[in-house]
């Protein structure tokens, strides 16, 4: 038999990466010329390998499209089957591996042709595989290298971090309020603004941790650059709708934030969520230059935050990389003592 496998990825990359200039085009658009040409190729099964969101994985597999959807992007582990179509999401960080065993029918030749099949599924655990010998003296070597340069203690942990990532890309966090900080503290900012989508470690360290370089690395692991600008407080409202708009899906553009307080009722409609804004203990004013400390991936619009993009698009992003400020930061401070202050408040 054949097997025709294709590849989609989501439309919105372009606001949620640096994807330069790469073109996505619309996924179902896509993904219906791609199957008309394996099928026309003479696929008999089709496979498609997916970047795709729950909503759109649904409509793929209401399509018919496809025979097996192996998808991503919910970090959920899910197993679907309708007696159709398959769809399988093997949670994150490869900590399962979902295999999928088809048992195939093939009758008939020629135009009659006709495949029938079904699933079976096993669940593997990453923890329970045993790991190759050889494979494991060359991790173990490269582990060697990079302890000697990672696990540096920084600080100490005076009170509880929250990373995860449920609560970065939903509400204030004790580990948003400190990246916040040392962006705001480090640059000389009003005020700084961060998106939660880019704290990436998933963890809640204790008090007394050591918290060392590796854990600020894995934290913030895409080499984003510390930088300024200059706007407006009506931009800076703009900024914080777009943070808020999309809470309900715990996108990653959910803010982390220094210098101001913010209530947004997260019930209102996207575009008006934002109640008020406090900058400085002072209200907002959005006829008031601020200066906005942020990352370079959200200077550029990223996460859909064009509000802080300078007007002419004279972008200055040769600021430094986002983890060294927060680990100078944190050594500054030497026990750290971050906590959930109502920076952040959810109106009623």
């Amino acid at each position: 038999m054949k097997v025709g496998v294709v590849g989609l990825a989501l439309e919105n990359t372009p606001q949620i990466s640096s994807s330069g200039d790469i073109r996505f085009l619309p996924v179902m658009d896509t993904l219906r010329a791609q199957v008309r040409d394996l099928r026309t190729g003479g696929a008999d099964l089709i496979v498609a390998v997916a970047h795709t969101d729950r909503r759109v994985d649904h409509e793929i597999l209401r399509s018919r499209l496809v025979d097996v959807l192996l998808t991503g992007h919910d970090h959920d582990l899910a197993i679907a089957y309708d007696g159709r179509s398959v769809m399988v999401e093997s949670s994150e960080e490869g900590n399962y591996v979902t295999a999928i065993d088809l048992t195939v029918n093939i009758t008939g030749e020629g135009a009659a042709r006709q495949v029938a099949w079904t699933p079976t599924f096993r669940v593997n655990d990453s923890r329970a595989a045993t790991p190759d010998p050889d494979m494991l003296a060359i991790v173990r070597r490269y582990e060697a290298d990079l302890s000697r340069e990672l696990d540096v203690d920084v600080a100490t942990l005076g009170a509880e971090l929250d990373s995860r990532t449920a609560s970065v890309r939903s509400g204030e966090t004790s580990f948003g309020n400190l990246v916040a900080d040392a962006l705001r503290e480090t640059s000389g900012a009003d005020l700084a603004i961060t998106n939660g989508g880019g704290i990436r470690a998933n963890k809640q360290y204790p008090v007394g941790h050591k918290l060392t370089r590796r854990d600020i690395l894995s934290e913030l692991p895409f080499g984003n650059r510390n930088v300024m600008t200059q706007v407006t407080g009506k931009a800076i409202r703009a900024a914080l709708e777009n943070g808020f708009s999309q809470v309900e899906q715990r996108a990653g553009r959910f803010p982390q934030v220094s210098g101001i307080t913010v209530v947004y009722n997260p019930k209102a409609a996207a575009g008006s969520r934002v109640v008020s804004v406090m900058v400085g203990g002072q209200p907002l004013d959005e006829n008031k230059l601020y200066r906005v400390a942020t990352n370079d991936f959200m200077l550029r619009g990223g996460d859909g935050y064009t509000a802080l993009t300078p007007t002419g698009g004279d972008l200055d992003v040769q600021g430094k990389l986002m983890a060294n400020d927060v680990m100078s930061h944190a050594r500054k401070l030497g026990t750290i003592i971050a906590k959930i202050e109502g920076r952040i408040v959810v109106q009623n």
